[in-house]
């Protein structure tokens, strides 16, 4: 153990900023409570004392100001948002009515589910405003609220989700809500069925779960459902999306459910026991979560609560290790290196490397875990045991290493991808293109002025000052990876057709063809037969909406390519949006002994 910091009540959520200083408040009705600022080596910084019990973790922002929340009693609804600057002094307080638990904070602006219950806007008046969506700006004052028709106090999902273009998610009973980063709504889905839980995708698509096990996606932009799975019960614990977009999710019937992103089944553990805790993924995609045995009673509706068991899930489903935990288990926590840490009721912190062995255990004999665990960016470990906090020295983070990816989005244009492992985030980037431009963006997309080869080097820093460096001679071409596919003399955008869809086509005379949904406006569609060669093959292909005939096809609207053995078809263009499209080829002659769509491309 590094130190213990005694509170005065019951000590909240510890954590730690990037400088190691930790923030902790405290919780117990009727008195007033302090919000601590403390040193690394646990000696007390400052203490703002506010009303309400600070039971949330706070959120330190990249200016160094603190968030909390601080609720007025046990028999109140009323929460107090505070802001506070890194020196202690409030710069501004917001209270609220009815507050969800769940809020996010995005280039300065707090979005809140609740109910202002009073706040002061920049004339100086006062008001109140009802439940709903509540977006605060940098100054504390009220930005915008979101409040569909009927909106008194409920029934609100409790979860407020945010996509990547900052579109935020709310479910109200049937309806799921998508709301504009201005307030505005963008659109609207009836559901089927009263929406339990939901989460976004690394791709920014929102995925909801009904009150009966349904998990469904749904996409970002347009709020059209893509496609639906049903569980054999209603959800216990919220989707956990991966990084390659599988989403894992607990059932009722104590199975653990792992969903590709096109909705199939990729596995299900059977785990046999009461899971109610939301799994946690590590880096590398392994799963951990707590199961709950269940002890026989006499009335077989409350059964006893028996001993915890501490899962690890590999990528594949497959149990890497189970450990027994003893009772009242909370969620573990993964720290630097991957290390597992869970506490232990009345014995203390474990810590366990990714295999299950033990690494090392902190001594905390009849202490119990008041609040979930914490780790700061050094490794060290933050806990609350009703009223202290404890700081235990972990495991260090490995040496910061960095390497990056590229990837030709347009002509003479490079996009650049880094990773970063290792360190003490958050990260700071300095890249050289080799051709005497340089940027500090963590993605960069740069153009060069001609093609060839450069040197690019990629400088990562992590917050306590280290850097790592790796170069890269990239090739840029000036077709950007693209091809003349329309003959005309020019590399243009015409050319590149992004979005490719598969499908085959029978060896029939006649139309056959394949659906695709919603290209852009002013869009075109591509395609490319593959085709054994014929004497006097000649190929028709039309473009019509889908459900309507097509209309006559062209003779020798297709070329023969006798290298590549290909036919080559020419880009539509002027595609309507938002309407299905189906490609039709008529056999006109002689048909040939395979047709087969290579692919299929809408831009």
């Amino acid at each position: 153990m590094k130190w213990e910091f005694k509170t005065q009540l019951y000590s909240g959520i510890p954590v730690a900023g990037d400088d190691g200083t930790v923030y902790v408040g405290e919780s117990w009705k009727y008195y007033e409570k302090r919000f601590h600022a403390l040193n690394p080596d646990g000696s007390p910084r400052w203490a703002f004392t506010c009303r309400g019990s600070v039971s949330l973790r706070p959120r330190i922002n990249n200016d160094g100001t603190i968030l909390f929340t601080a609720g007025l009693g046990w028999n109140t609804n009323i929460y107090n948002f505070y802001l506070l600057n890194p020196d202690g002094t409030e710069r501004w307080r917001l209270p609220m009515l009815w507050f969800s638990t769940e809020y996010i904070y995005r280039g300065d602006i707090l979005y809140v589910l609740s109910s202002i219950e009073e706040y002061t806007d920049e004339n100086g008046e006062t008001d109140r405003t009802g439940y709903g969506i509540h977006a605060v700006g940098a100054d504390g004052f009220l930005e915008w609220s979101f409040l569909p028709e009927d909106s008194g106090f409920g029934p609100w999902l409790r979860e407020l989700e945010i996509g990547l273009d900052g579109t935020l998610f709310v479910a109200r009973q049937h309806i799921l809500y998508a709301v504009n980063p201005d307030g505005s709504q963008k659109w609207t889905l009836s559901m089927e069925e009263e929406t339990a839980h939901m989460t976004t995708g690394p791709d920014g698509a929102i995925h909801t779960v009904s009150k009966s096990g349904v998990l469904q996606r749904v996409t970002p932009d347009q709020g059209t459902p893509a496609w639906k799975f049903q569980m054999g019960a209603a959800a216990a614990t919220p989707p956990v999306v991966s990084r390659d977009g599988t989403l894992h999710v607990v059932s009722d019937e104590q199975i653990l459910y792992a969903v590709n992103p096109d909705g199939s089944l990729k596995w299900k553990y059977e785990i046999g026991e009461k899971v109610d805790q939301v799994p946690v993924l590590d880096d590398d995609g392994n799963l951990y979560f707590i199961s709950e045995a269940e002890v026989a009673n006499q009335n077989p509706a409350t059964p006893i609560p028996g001993d915890d068991t501490l899962h690890a899930l590999s990528p594949d489903g497959t149990l890497k290790w189970k450990l027994e935990t003893g009772q009242n288990t909370r969620p573990p926590i993964i720290g630097p290196g991957g290390v597992v840490l869970v506490f232990l009721e009345d014995k203390g912190l474990q810590a366990l490397n990714p295999d299950g062995t033990p690494k090392w255990f902190g001594e905390l004999e009849g202490a119990n875990l008041y609040r979930e665990l914490s780790v700061g960016a050094d490794g060290t470990v933050y806990l609350s045991s009703q009223r202290s906090v404890y700081a235990f020295e972990g495991t260090p983070p490995a040496p910061l290493a960095v390497s990056f990816t590229t990837e030709e989005t347009a002509p003479l244009e490079i996009a650049f991808s880094p990773r970063v492992e290792g360190g003490i985030p958050p990260y700071t980037y300095s890249w050289d293109f080799g051709d005497g431009g340089s940027g500090g963006d963590e993605n960069p997309v740069h153009a060069y002025a001609a093609g060839g080869t450069y040197s690019v080097t990629l400088i990562a820093h992590d917050s306590s000052g280290s850097s790592a460096e790796t170069s890269m001679t990239i090739t840029v071409t000036v077709s950007g990876g693209a091809v003349d596919s329309d003959e005309d003399g020019v590399i243009d955008p015409w050319d590149k057709c992004p979005d490719t869809f598969t499908g085959s086509f029978t060896n029939r005379e006649g139309c056959s063809g394949a659906q695709l949904e919603s290209p852009p406006e002013g869009g075109y569609l591509q395609a490319d037969l593959d085709a054994k060669y014929d004497e006097g093959y000649k190929a028709g292909l039309a473009l019509c909406e889908d459900n309507q005939p097509p209309p006559a096809p062209v003779d020798n609207c297709a070329t023969y390519d006798l290298l590549t053995n290909l036919f080559h078809v020419p880009c539509f263009k002027d595609v309507k949006q938002d309407t299905k499209y189906r490609l039709d080829f008529k056999i006109v002659t002689t048909a040939p002994t395979r047709l087969e769509l290579v692919d299929i491309e809408a831009h």
